[in-house]
């Protein structure tokens, strides 16, 4: 997935998904030429990730 993909397919923008690609709070990039693109499998297992679950409500 382009990041533009990616920001259409989970409704956030481009801007957001890079800056968390450059701080590295985001899943790896996997480099092609010149472009970047995630794997739909990595962005669903960092999402995964950062699921928390509540308790008591």
């Amino acid at each position: 997935m382009s990041y533009t993909e990616l920001a259409k397919y989970y409704s956030l923008k481009v801007g957001t998904i890079t800056k968390l690609v450059m701080t590295g709070d985001f899943t790896n990039i996997v480099k092609i030429g010149r472009k970047n693109y995630f794997r739909k499998a990595d962005v669903e297992a960092w999402i995964d990730s950062k699921t928390i679950k509540v308790v008591g409500v």
